[in-house]
């Protein structure tokens, strides 16, 4: 009885093993193949979108982008910083800023920051990250 049972424990961590292996190498070669797609569009690519169009061409996009950038660095904690005010600058910067959270009277002054994003229209370069006291 005991062998059969460790006869089954022993297939069971063979048969993961080899799936997992499996896995690495499936990964693996997806890589391989992203990599050869990325070197194809880089050297042959002519047709860039970004020669015609805005990769940020609006306020919600904008939004959104900062967003993105915003939570891996200061936590899900800034989207308490909503809404986020947003305008562009020059007709190519988007300027993007939190909005302080309100105090009732009884509290007196505001304290604390918020965050800012400045991103480039054409092409969503990032400017600037920052986030004041």
């Amino acid at each position: 009885m005991m062998r059969k049972y460790i006869c089954c424990v022993l297939i069971i961590c063979t048969i993961l093993s080899l799936s997992s292996c499996t896995s690495y190498i499936r990964t693996k070669k997806k890589d391989e193949v992203l990599k050869k797609e990325y070197q194809y569009v880089m050297e042959y690519g002519d047709h860039n979108v970004l020669n015609t169009k805005d990769a940020v061409p609006n306020k919600e996009i904008a939004v959104k982008i900062a967003e993105a950038l915003l939570i891996p660095i200061y936590g899900e904690k800034v989207l308490e910083q909503r809404p986020f005010n947003c305008l562009l600058v020059d007709e190519s910067i988007w300027f993007i800023s939190g909005t302080l959270a309100k105090c009732s009277p009884d509290e007196g002054v505001r304290t604390g920051g918020v965050a800012y994003v400045i991103l480039q229209k054409k092409d969503g370069k990032v400017l600037k990250i920052t986030h004041d006291k």
